[in-house]
């Protein structure tokens, strides 16, 4: 938890830096058979987590990916059961209670 401004105000010595001391990553996969290489935007993805995008040969995922064999089939978005802190809060944002948030969001950054 980073210090608050009390705290950091509180701090004999002079000015602190906060080093993090744990660093993750989370990441969005895909399997298609025979397909090496996709490139997804941000904006694909999160057409794709509203259910938006539903197909693999969605004009927006042809348009990113040109030139490329992409088979027609359906998208099934997967996402750990256990409700991890970090999925939570990386990926839940696009699920039922988030997905009124995250659809205003999406709406005001185009």
């Amino acid at each position: 938890m980073p210090l608050t401004a009390a705290e950091q105000a509180a701090a004999r010595g002079g000015p602190l830096v906060q080093v993090p001391v744990d660093l993750g990553a989370e990441v969005v996969v895909y399997n298609l058979l025979g397909l090496p290489r996709l490139h997804l935007t941000g904006p694909v993805i999160a057409q794709i987590f509203l259910g938006r995008i539903t197909s693999w040969r969605d004009p927006a995922i042809m348009a990113l990916t040109p030139n490329t064999d992409i088979p027609d089939e359906p998208i099934s978005v997967v996402h750990r059961s256990d409700g991890s802190g970090t999925e939570r809060c990386c990926f839940g944002i696009w699920r039922t209670p988030g997905r009124r948030m995250a659809r205003r969001t999406l709406i005001r950054s185009r």
